[in-house]
């Protein structure tokens, strides 16, 4: 279900899912690459954003929920950005 919603998202604030294929032991999800840093990486890299960069970023995330609401997909799951990165 996750995949069939991603499918529908046209966004500046949301990564494009380009294909699906599966292989004999994986399903494997083509995303648009996204050649700036993450969250998890900025946040990283700083310790702590401005007011004015932590506004931007939260407005963008809103602008990015509130797109997929009005679509109908109410459930979205981020990757967490205190996880340890690898």
């Amino acid at each position: 279900m996750q995949i069939l919603n991603h499918r529908k998202l046209d966004h500046p604030h949301v990564i494009i899912l380009q294909e699906v294929f599966p292989t004999p032991n994986h399903l494997v999800l083509v995303l648009e690459y996204a050649n700036r840093n993450t969250v998890r990486h900025l946040l990283s890299a700083k310790g702590r954003l401005s007011e004015a960069e932590a506004r931007r970023l939260f407005q963008q995330l809103m602008l990015a929920v509130d797109y997929c609401q009005i679509l109908g997909i109410q459930k979205m799951r981020t990757p967490n950005p205190w996880q340890q990165l690898s």
